[in-house]
């Protein structure tokens, strides 16, 4: 539900064909309260979705529970109606986020637009959207598989878009951003709740000049489990400061077998502004994409070459992989457990 800037309420919801309302011709709709919320106008389509299972399900890789239920927001500038969600398109991934918008307070709706331009076959899920204050600029946040071609591992991804408010036009950025490091499924720790659930509620706050999104980050565990859900928050300009970050590396140009070799990346902040969190994504001939966050890099500086990782195809016994080690190893050598960045 959002409410516009002339007091009308606007709900969102799923439906289906089948029984109960669930799965078949799957669509999301929409109906609008001019009199704050006492009655409700007719209903319309904003979009008709790809998958027909109960709730919209994708079936992701990792056995957690999804669904294609909507995320709206509203423009405070000229009352447009923004909507995210995600869907089964029908190439080889089970899901990709796209972006619907009404200029006519819900009456009729754009063509859908996938708005997740890391693509690369795998899974982009549970989005959502929000505007800034002044119209201005709009961000959506979803979780992406694109570092991981076995499609398992997820991080949160954001891209930003520029807004006419005298148009209406919605312009993308040409690439989205990743928010945090690359995270596991962690599903079946709470017998309170269902055991495939895993957090399909985040959201995007805003402030002048600024959007607030939070996530969930499963590396880090406890002593029930090795895989436990975190909160995590990033605060992202509206308009975001530009740098020109480079990556260096050095290493061997072959891998001995049951050998330690070090990998050193260093990279090296050359524009104006202060470069925070940036990712040193290494692709090895194993398949695998490690990444690490750097710490901040002032401008004009460069960090200290203090890491040394890889992956390999397989993961160690009982572990779920990809993962980095701070000294790689071949896949049949490993006795220790790794170390996760």
């Amino acid at each position: 539900m959002v409410v516009g800037s002339d007091h009308s309420v606007h709900v969102f919801y799923y439906r289906g064909t089948g029984a109960g309302g669930q799965g078949g011709d799957n669509k999301l709709f929409t109906r609008r309260s001019t009199d704050l919320g006492v009655s409700f106008g007719v209903e319309h389509e904003v979009a008709d979705l790809l998958t027909t299972t109960t709730n919209g399900n994708l079936t992701l890789p990792g056995g957690l529970r999804s669904n294609s239920f909507p995320h709206a927001a509203v423009n405070p500038a000229n009352g447009h109606l923004y909507v995210v969600y995600n869907d089964n398109p029908v190439t080889t991934d089970d899901a990709d986020v796209y972006f619907v918008r009404s200029t006519n307070h819900g009456a009729t709706w754009s063509a859908p637009a996938q708005v997740n331009p890391d693509d690369l076959g795998r899974d982009q899920f549970f989005p959502t959207v929000n505007v800034a204050p002044n119209g201005a600029a709009a961000m959506i946040g979803y979780y992406s598989r694109a570092n991981d071609p076995a499609d398992l591992m997820f991080h949160r991804r954001s891209r930003l878009a520029s807004v006419n408010t005298t148009t209406g036009a919605v312009s993308w950025a040409a690439r989205s951003f990743q928010l945090g490091p690359d995270t596991p499924v962690a599903i079946g720790q709470d017998p309170v709740v269902n055991a495939t659930y895993m957090g399909d509620y985040d959201q995007i706050a805003t402030s002048t000049g600024y959007f607030h999104s939070s996530w969930s980050d499963n590396r880090d565990g406890n002593a029930f489990h090795e895989h436990q859900p975190d909160v995590f928050y990033a605060r992202v300009a509206q308009t975001p400061a530009t740098t020109d970050p480079a990556v260096s590396l050095t290493g061997p140009t072959s891998v001995p077998i049951a050998s330690d070799v070090p990998l050193r990346a260093k990279v090296t902040n050359g524009g104006a502004h202060t470069a925070d969190e940036l990712f040193a994504v290494l692709t090895l001939p194993s398949g695998l994409v490690p990444s690490r966050p750097w710490p901040r890099v002032a401008a004009g500086a460069a960090s200290r070459p203090r890491w040394s990782g890889a992956t390999w195809a397989g993961s160690p016994p009982g572990r779920a992989g990809p993962w980095t080690w701070w000294r790689s190893r071949p896949a049949a050598a490993a006795r220790r457990p790794p170390r996760r960045s």
